[in-house]
């Protein structure tokens, strides 16, 4: 195994590439994913999230996605390899905490490889990039720095050098990750609680707080204050207050108990072997404990602000992957014993078996993509055909990638389809559907509509449905499902 951490990063990142190579080229697996590159697509063009762009989530995604197509030149393949970087900086910063807190690499190398692997199985559990995969990174790497040196050091914490820099960093990493999605706070509790545990147990509660805890607050807030400062010079705090704040708070919890612990449920079945794992080695206490007991911490209060929402979606919990990948590499610890049935099995096998795995899971992967219908890419190329240079097209509900795909502008600042359509957002969002509407009844340079006649007839009295109607008419099925609208000529 590789021991200089530029090799190690390249293997996690070989690994992670081995198990996610065939999800690189499909246009959409994921519409969120599809939101972030066409807001980012506008960003690059000159125009302001929140105020010609406008979505649910704060701009620091978006800011990301901007960066990233810049890096990439919009290329698919590029951003998806870029995502699986991320995958693998994560996967590097869990191999560093789980090795520096317990002394051993092989819990470094089970966490590291535990990471990629269990976000390429399931669709919408992390093989479809969305925010939770980049934030994890954030706050992946904000642990590793605070926490491992102080787990292993539990019992003499007296002679620990708490170095102020550090905690700096600490705190403009969770800073970041909470720009991106702001449940990343989470991480930043558990951080937080267990310094100030440490200095507790330590006797060392003021060096604890004005060592450690201060500078990472206050350099937690800087990303924040950046966030703050960027939209006040746009004079468009109302703005973001409204959308980042406001909006967020109406969103009430809409899933009974019962649901939210099936949600919760079903998590932890797909990752039952890492849970038995994870079980199997807290059984067995050994020096690795107060790791053990942050690692908890951190899984607990990531699983509470997963299901407080109400929200059942898979990406949520891509947030509890770190903790449970590193609660159960403890079980590889040299000096625990239990389940010797298991352990006979030598680490050159294990090995292989884990890239054979990867490999066909990546296959696999390719072999699915390969053959199904992917609608946005077929919608592209008929449009390019067929559409002006000045001409515009307007994509209802979904398959907005189609936007950058051909390299234009959205036609309207509410890219993600369903915040027109569904009715908690349009009223949570203060959305006009007049104004909607008239975009797409007004603007002559808008050719074509492409939209899901099935849809348009559950939405009869809907302000859009109204005007596609009015002034489109149905040009041709693309395909079974997606239809082409044309605008009337005079």
């Amino acid at each position: 195994m590789p021991t200089r951490p530029l090799y190690i990063f390249l293997a996690l990142l070989a690994f992670s590439t081995l198990l996610r190579w065939g999800t690189f080229a499909r246009s959409v697996i994921n519409h969120d994913e599809s939101t972030y590159i066409v807001i980012a697509d506008e960003m690059l063009r000159g125009e302001t999230y929140l105020g010609d762009n406008i979505d649910t989530k704060p701009a620091g995604i978006f800011w990301l996605y901007a960066a990233m197509v810049t890096i990439t030149g919009g290329s698919i393949i590029g951003l998806r390899f870029l995502a699986t970087c991320f995958i693998a900086l994560t996967a590097f910063f869990l191999f560093r905490a789980g090795r520096k807190a317990t002394g051993s690499s092989r819990v470094g190398w089970a966490a590291g490889l535990a990471y990629p692997f269990i976000l390429s199985i399931w669709t919408y559990y992390g093989i479809s990039p969305n925010t939770e995969i980049y934030f994890n990174c954030f706050t992946a790497g904000a642990i590793m720095l605070a926490i491992p040196k102080l787990a292993a050091r539990w019992e003499d914490g007296a002679t620990v050098d708490l170095k102020v820099w550090r905690y700096v960093l600490v705190g403009l990493l969770l800073g970041s990750a909470v720009i991106i999605k702001p449940v990343a706070g989470a991480e930043a509790l558990a951080i937080g609680l267990f310094l100030l545990a440490w200095g507790w147990k330590s006797k060392r509660m003021s060096a604890a707080i004005l060592r450690a805890c201060l500078p990472m607050t206050l350099a937690f807030v800087l990303p924040i204050l950046v966030l703050v400062g960027f939209y006040a010079q746009a004079g468009m705090l109302e703005e973001m207050y409204f959308y980042n704040w406001e909006v967020s708070r109406r969103y009430p919890a809409d899933k009974v108990w019962y649901l939210r612990l099936k949600y919760m449920g079903d998590y932890f079945l797909r990752y039952s072997p890492l849970v038995l794992l994870a079980a199997a080695a807290f059984w067995e206490r050994a020096r690795d404990r107060p790791w053990q007991w942050f690692l908890l911490l951190q899984l607990a209060l990531t699983s509470l602000i997963v299901v407080l929402p109400g929200k059942t979606f898979g990406h949520y919990q891509v947030q509890m992957g770190p903790a449970l990948c590193a609660l159960a590499a403890c079980w590889w610890l040299p000096e625990r014993s239990g389940q010797a049935w298991l352990r006979r099995i030598s680490l050159r096998k294990g090995m292989l078996v884990l890239i054979v795995v990867a490999g066909l899971i990546g296959i696999g992967h390719a072999a699915k993509y390969y053959y199904k219908y992917d609608r946005a890419d077929t919608a592209a190329r008929w449009l390019e055909e067929r559409l002006g240079e000045d001409e515009r097209f307007y994509m209802l509900l979904n398959n907005q990638i189609v936007y950058h795909l051909m390299d234009r502008p959205a036609p309207s600042p509410y890219v993600h389809g369903t915040l027109l359509f569904y009715d908690h957002h349009v009223e949570n969002l203060e959305v006009d559907l007049e104004v909607e509407a008239a975009r797409i009844a007004d603007d002559t340079q808008l050719r074509y509509v492409l939209a899901y006649p099935q849809d348009l007839a559950k939405e009869s009295d809907h302000p859009i449905t109204q005007a596609v109607h009015a002034h489109y008419e149905q040009l041709e099925m693309l395909d079974e499902k997606l239809a082409i609208y044309e605008r009337k000529t005079p």
